[in-house]
């Protein structure tokens, strides 16, 4: 299951949702998810979080921002820091990891696949 942004956090609602009935999420991928209330409390597979430091809607948690600033990393995720090219703004740099795969592609395939050889 893969999510971007707040779509992150609404797959693991899901993850969270289909624990409940016995249904176990095998990989959650999460992309740019703001990181606040929205946690993880049933078990899945692995969950990878990409990120990058240029970020700026990530940690405003869109445009959330009375909420107080968000993290960009999840405490029980493999937490991949993705570099973007500096041409990107703090507002495309967001962007950008939904509207080229590319980006984090690269980073997140090795540990998909180190998963699936080991299970």
């Amino acid at each position: 299951m893969v999510g971007h942004s707040h779509g992150g956090n609404v797959a693991i609602m899901v993850a969270n949702l289909l624990g409940e009935e016995d249904i176990r999420v095998e990989t959650l991928v999460t992309i740019a998810t703001p990181v606040r209330g929205y946690q993880l409390n049933q078990e899945v597979g692995q969950h990878l979080h990409a990120y990058n430091d240029r970020d700026s809607v990530q940690v405003n948690g869109g445009s959330i921002w009375l909420l107080g600033k968000a993290r960009r990393t999840f405490s029980a995720a493999a937490n991949v820091k993705i570099e973007v090219d500096k041409k990107y703004d703090n507002i495309e740099a967001h962007s950008a990891m939904h509207s080229n795969v590319e980006i984090w592609k690269e980073h997140i395939q090795p540990l998909l696949a180190y998963f699936y050889v080991k299970h």
